[in-house]
């Protein structure tokens, strides 16, 4: 047998008999014999081998867990994207919390996610841009199997000591003159707009941020009025003194749905997805 690096200590060698008469041979380093360092040497191999060492050079389970990582290695290199397109109310509220469970049960599969108006959605998933939407009912679905996923509810926010407060429903004609909070863009913000262009009023902003909760929190604060989702105004309340409206518009209520191309081949990982979105 050739002789080999002192890292490649065979099982045999590791009982006393066979050390006495490794001691006899030559090649065998002495270092063989020191059991401390031979396990410093052991994890130093452990730390160098890859799929390349041969697995019976190495002492178990050292040789075992050097395959595993291989075998790991080679998985991560087979990956799946899947293109998601939702629009704001979806991706603020529902999907998050319907997404994350799917995903970490199919560790290689990766999420292409991007915030779309719904219109968007419809043409990009119905023409093979996208794998899957989450859309309202107000887009054209042409071209799409869908599913129901929820229903969302667009409400008017303000202070307590907001008049706002003290109206039982309240339509969008009838706050367009207040001063509004809103988001810097996306989506919904869009859709808010349209409502206003709609009514040829241009909504004056006091401020833009980022998040449903940072509006809330200043509605809460005084500084104006918003439209918001009704779940993130109703868990926002919790710690802020917020009112909360309804709003009579019909656009305020949608119906969302998730969608994929009705005539383009899905792969089975984006139907498993679609199902569970669709069913959660």
């Amino acid at each position: 047998m050739p002789a080999t690096p002192g890292v490649w200590c065979f099982q045999p060698l590791w009982n006393a008999k066979a050390i006495n008469t490794c001691r006899k041979l030559k090649h065998v380093s002495q270092h063989h014999f020191q059991p401390e360092k031979r396990e410093r040497d052991q994890e130093a191999a452990l730390e160098r081998c890859g799929t390349d060492a041969p697995s019976d050079w190495l002492p178990r389970p050292h040789a075992e867990q050097c395959r595993d990582n291989g075998d790991r290695r080679e998985q991560e290199r087979i990956r799946a994207t899947i293109r998601l397109r939702a629009n704001t109310a979806a991706i603020a509220d529902v999907l998050p919390a319907r997404l994350i469970p799917w995903v970490a049960m199919h560790q290689q599969v990766d999420i292409d996610l991007q915030e779309r108006q719904s219109h968007e959605i419809a043409r990009s998933v119905a023409a093979g841009f996208a794998d899957i939407g989450v859309l309202s009912d107000a887009a054209a679905t042409d071209g799409l199997r869908l599913k129901p996923f929820t229903v969302s509810r667009l409400v008017m926010v303000s202070a307590q000591s907001h008049w706002l407060a003290k109206e039982k429903d309240v339509p969008f004609y009838k706050v367009a003159d207040e001063y509004f909070m809103g988001l810097e863009n996306g989506a919904l913000q869009d859709h808010i707009d349209l409502q206003a262009d709609r009514l040829a009023v241009k909504l004056r902003y006091r401020i833009r941020l980022r998040t449903f909760e940072s509006i809330c929190s200043a509605a809460a604060a005084g500084i104006g009025v918003a439209v918001v989702p009704e779940t993130i105004a109703r868990r926002c309340r919790r710690s802020h003194a917020l009112a909360i409206r309804p709003l009579v518009d019909s656009w305020a209520k949608r119906h969302l749905s998730v969608c994929i191309p009705a005539s383009l081949d899905i792969t089975p990982t984006t139907q498993d997805l679609f199902e569970h979105l669709a069913k959660a």
